[in-house]
């Protein structure tokens, strides 16, 4: 496996990025397979950490890959993974709401049966319309990305090596994640916590391929997937905050109409007695 890498680095850029590429497309594919059969609950997570896995090497590599995939390849892949987010938040949210039960005194868990139900009715909806309109339209993409991947993996030009590539692309990122992290004050700072985990996502996935060849680099993503995962939690905290005020918009909504249709029922029509 460590020679595998070593001769990975020292590709060109463009075919071994292919590679990876092509690697990411199959782990998708079987993600994939297991979503049409339903055999797990992961399988839809595998499918869209796959998918992000494989857009930011496609990102990262563009400049050496950006004439082997077609612009309306790119386009669709994004559109595909964009649509997988909402079942995302949608299994954060129910979970969270789930857990909270059993954090939340008695006496004040009256209205978190109904907040879960809630939230896991919308996950079950989600992941039902993702199954059924979504997922069901990467097969075309896939085997057009397939074919676009292995021609540029056989038939790439020369050029700057893989591992010459990545480390610039970690240098990048590292700087720009610092930047990130030094504007966000505090946890109403949506936009910049925003950025600086997606950031931190994208480094962590380029620095994972060296992490057998250069062991300084182990701690490293550790510590980048440790930041990840706080930034994440803040994103869900953002997310609940908003998730909160909206039930409870909804809650005193259904309550008024109660009342009302209990009254309609409970009243005569105007002119009778």
């Amino acid at each position: 496996m460590t020679e595998d890498r070593v001769a990975l680095l020292r590709a060109p850029a463009a075919r071994a990025a292919a590679r990876v590429a092509l690697n990411l497309l199959d782990a998708a594919h079987a993600a994939e397979q297991r979503v049409r059969e339903r055999t797990d609950n992961e399988a839809l997570h595998d499918f869209r950490v796959a998918l992000r896995r494989m857009r930011s090497t496609l990102r990262g590599f563009r400049a050496y890959l950006d004439q082997a995939i077609p612009k309306k390849v790119r386009t669709d892949l994004r559109d595909l993974a964009r649509a997988t987010t909402a079942g995302r938040d949608a299994e954060v949210l129910a979970t969270w709401a789930r857990d909270l039960e059993t954090q939340v005194p008695p006496a004040k868990r009256a209205g978190l049966p109904w907040l879960h139900a809630r939230l896991a009715a919308r996950r079950d909806r989600v992941y039902e319309e993702l199954r059924r309109d979504v997922v069901p339209g990467f097969g075309n993409l896939e085997r057009r990305l397939r074919k676009a991947l292995a021609i540029a993996a056989k038939r790439a030009p020369d050029g700057p090596s893989y591992g010459s590539v990545l480390a610039t692309l970690i240098s990048e990122h590292a700087a720009v994640f610092e930047q990130e992290l030094a504007a966000l004050r505090s946890a109403t700072d949506d936009v910049p916590a925003h950025s600086a985990r997606i950031t931190a996502k994208r480094l962590r996935y380029l620095l994972e391929p060296v992490v057998e060849l250069e062991p300084r680099a182990g701690p490293v993503v550790a510590r980048v997937k440790a930041l990840q995962t706080l930034l994440g939690e803040l994103r869900d905290l953002q997310l609940a905050g908003a998730e909160l005020a909206d039930a409870a918009a909804a809650a005193a909504a259904e309550r008024a109409r109660g009342q009302h249709e209990r009254a309609l029922a409970t009243d005569p029509p105007p002119g009778r007695t």
